[in-house]
């Protein structure tokens, strides 16, 4: 039932693989990637995966291995606050492996309070981070090969173990204000 697409980016995404769940053609999809160019596009990039799983089903769970470097350089059809709704929006988890080095940066202002400019804040500082915590995700660093796969066999555990938690009032009926108080006094 799981499905998988591939998509690469450089200045400019690129789909290799749509959604299939053919094993074989995923693999053949991964082993085909060359190289691209120096841009980094990861804004525009996201953007078209999120706009892949308006094909899916509602009901599928919808997530983004983001393989990548920790920064947008050279997006040009999206910017920050268009991906953060994007991503709440379609209902989509990002899990991030980044190959960049934290780098060490002294903030010279004070950020305001406000959540969103918080959070715009945080993808220019680092977008993979950012966006995994946003959606619930994971956010791992790597320096080898071995720590790449440690943590992608990590996030395919935590992305298939998950919970779905519900709420569903006694009575599904909007009522007025009065109304409520009153049930709610003769409830105690």
């Amino acid at each position: 039932r799981d499905q998988a697409a591939i998509l690469t980016f450089d200045s400019r995404p690129r789909l290799v693989q749509d959604f299939t769940s053919d094993s074989d053609a995923i693999s053949h999809s991964l082993s085909s990637i060359a190289p691209g160019n120096t841009g980094a596009a990861l804004f525009d990039a996201l953007h078209v995966a999120i706009n892949l799983f308006s094909k899916a089903p509602l009901q599928n769970r919808r997530v983004i291995l983001l393989i990548s470097g920790e920064h947008d350089h050279g997006s040009d059809a999206s910017d920050a606050a268009s991906l953060i709704r994007g991503v709440s929006l379609g209902d989509v988890s990002v899990y991030s492996l980044t190959f960049a080095p934290p780098k060490k940066e002294l903030l010279n202002r004070l950020w305001s309070m406000n959540p969103l400019a918080m959070t715009a804040s945080a993808m220019r500082k680092n977008a993979a981070e950012a966006l995994a915590q946003l959606t619930g995700g994971d956010f791992y660093r790597f320096d080898s090969e071995k720590s790449f796969e440690e943590h992608v066999g990590e996030m395919s555990n935590h992305m298939h173990n998950r919970y779905c938690v519900a709420f569903q009032p006694r009575d599904p009926e909007p009522r007025s204000e009065e109304h409520t108080s009153e049930l709610q006094s003769r409830q105690y």
